[in-house]
Parts: C-alpha cells; structure tokens; sequence
C-alpha cells in the first residue's frame, strides 16, 4: 500500500473538486486551507482517510473505502450515511476537528474528541434538513459535544462515555435515544442543553444505565 498526502492552499471563495472515481491504496491525508475540497464519485480501496488543516473536505456520495476515517482538524462534511466508507473502520474526531451532517441513516462507529472548531459548532453537528439517523454506537473520548440545530435526531447505536469523559448534547429541536443505553462511570457526565422548543426522548428509562 501506498500512502499519499494532498495539501492545498488558496483563498477563501474557491473549491476543488474531485469528479472521477478514486482508489485508496493506502492512507490519503487532505491538508488543506481555505478552500473547500469536494469529492464527488465513489471512493474505493483498502486505504483510510485523513482529513487535518484547518479547511473543508465535502463527501456527498456514499463510499466503500475500507480503512479508517480520522478528522485531526476541519469540518468534514458527510452528504450520504456511507459517506465515511465500510462501517467496519469506524471514524475517530479529534480535538480540533468535526463532522457535519444534514440528514441520512449512518451505520458509522463513532468516537468523539473535543467542541469542534472555527467552522462548526460540536465535534458531530447537525444542520436542520431531514432528520438523522445514527445507527452505529458513538464513543466519547474525552470532553466532547454534539449539536443538533433542528429535525430529530435519532442515536439509536447507544452511546458510551471513557472514563473521565464527558458529551454534552446541545438540540434546537429533538433527541431520541432508542434501541440502546448510554454507559460510562463514577467519572463521566452526559449534560442536555437547549432551548424551549428542546425535547430528549427515552424509548427506555433503563437506557440511562444506573
């Protein structure tokens, strides 16, 4: 395997954008900044991603990359559930970086560091489009947040806090924890914030855990 690392640098306004299918042979690591880079067809291989500077990185299709997807830092924005490519992977955000999503069902194994950055609000952040639909369990690592600014957002993959963690779920609108619990320990705190039009919804108040 091959790994490959992508910089670009360029004004704000501008976008470059990826039309023909790709090949992850090994590890493609997007450092870019200012602008936006847009990868529209599908994204194959055995390879993972690495998405670090401080710019955009647009997957609107579903992918079938097979290796892990890991934000440093910059918004990577996920247009469709298999955005991130096999689920078996999983993706991991660190402090500094962030996914966006505005609606879909995403299987992706999730695990979350840090409040996002300059370009969004949360290390996962919802726009108000349609609602979303996590599937696949989410881990907070560390002292992490989710913003959801409107529609319903469903996680449904159950989520666990590391020890020492803590996630902090900020909704304009609804959460739904269903079809799992929410775990961690004597050292963990899950906080809810929000406003008056703010709901959390338990299909089971045993997924509180104790």
């Amino acid at each position: 395997t091959t790994d490959v690392r992508l910089d670009v640098v360029a004004a704000g306004g501008e976008s470059l954008a990826f039309l023909g299918d790709a090949t992850f042979a090994g590890t493609a690591t997007f450092t870019q900044t200012g602008m936006p880079i847009v990868v529209l067809n599908n994204v194959t291989g055995p390879g993972g991603l690495i998405l670090d500077g401080d710019g955009t990185l647009q997957l609107p299709t579903a992918n079938a990359y097979a290796g892990e997807t890991i934000i440093r830092n910059g918004l990577l924005v996920a247009g469709d559930g298999m955005s991130f490519g096999s689920a078996a992977s999983g993706t991991g955000v660190e402090d500094g970086g962030g996914i966006q999503v505005s609606g879909g069902t995403f299987p992706e194994p999730l695990t979350l560091n840090g409040f996002g950055n300059a370009l969004l609000d949360g290390a996962l952040n919802k726009v108000p489009l349609l609602n979303v639909v996590w599937t696949g369990p989410i881990t907070a690592g560390s002292a992490t947040r989710i913003y959801s600014a409107g529609n319903v957002t469903f996680l449904d993959g159950g989520i666990n806090l590391d020890p020492g963690a803590s996630l902090t779920i900020d909704a304009q609108n609804q959460v739904q924890i269903r079809n799992n619990e929410i775990t961690g320990d004597a050292s963990t705190l899950l906080r809810f914030e929000g406003n008056d039009r703010t709901s959390l919804v338990f299909s089971n108040p045993n997924f509180l855990g104790d």
